[in-house]
């Protein structure tokens, strides 16, 4: 493959949003008396995970032209993240409300509707947002026409610069109108990619897209640490030795404090 013509190391394309949480236990109230904001959106969380790590990442996504939005600007270039492609729009800043039952499995409420990282068009994305090493998708861009073809120019031009396309099947059931699109849509994007992310509940169905689309997926225990293996007894890439540590904002905040 002909050198990459990158500018950066990874660039996130997708929603950009405000995860809000319960601040002080809810005791006998639905919902805490004081919440607290994180920066949200698994594209946005990945990109101030890997900035924190030291590389250059860029985020590629629609924001409100409101406080909300203001402020997911202040933090991520607070947090390293490059925000020159970041889309402002007079939609409504996304958010999404999450709680913990009492066995602390999260569920989310979503304001999302017309929301601002809904409102990202084909017509935006410019050959700049690809010049990177790594592009990430995921699959909540998928969920309507417009977004779908914002996503394909974007992945487009990931390609042209001979950049290699990550997938993060990140899916959030509640977006689609079936699981039969949805299912289809995840296994046709994954058998494009270089990487593919998933959780442990994809393991299976990741084995069976391997199998239909022919394409290799290396799967790592939730942490690894100096010495460990790949799960599944799968050779790192290459012999190289890697550490991975994942993380998820609803079990750790901010991002990186903590191991799953």
């Amino acid at each position: 493959m002909p050198a990459s013509s990158a500018s950066f190391d990874v660039v996130s394309f997708g929603e950009v949003l405000w995860d809000i949480f319960d601040a002080e236990p809810r005791g006998e109230e639905p919902i805490a008396r004081t919440l607290r904001r994180e920066i949200g959106g698994a594209p946005a969380n990945l990109a101030v995970t890997l900035a924190r790590l030291g590389l250059n990442v860029a985020v590629v996504g629609g924001i409100g032209d409101d406080a909300f939005g203001r402020a997911l600007v202040k933090d991520l270039k607070s947090d390293g993240v490059d925000v020159s492609f970041l889309l402002k729009f007079p939609n409504r800043t996304g958010l999404t409300f999450v709680s913990r039952d009492e066995k602390g499995e999260p569920s989310f409420l979503f304001y999302r509707h017309d929301s601002a990282d809904m409102a990202v068009r084909e017509k935006q994305i410019t050959s700049a947002m690809g010049k990177t090493k790594f592009g990430v998708v995921g699959t909540s861009t998928l969920v309507s026409k417009e977004l779908e073809q914002a996503t394909e120019k974007f992945i487009g031009e990931v390609e042209k610069a001979k950049g290699a396309l990550v997938v993060d099947l990140n899916i959030r059931a509640h977006l689609w109108s079936d699981e039969k699109t949805m299912k289809a849509k995840a296994a046709e994007l994954a058998s494009r990619a270089q990487i593919v992310k998933a959780s442990e509940k994809w393991g299976a169905d990741l084995d069976a897209l391997a199998r239909d689309y022919d394409f290799e997926w290396l799967a790592f225990d939730k942490e690894i640490r100096p010495g460990g293996t790949p799960a599944q007894g799968q050779q790192p890439v290459g012999g190289e030795s890697w550490v991975l540590q994942a993380v998820e904002r609803t079990l750790a905040s901010p991002a990186t404090d903590r191991p799953l």
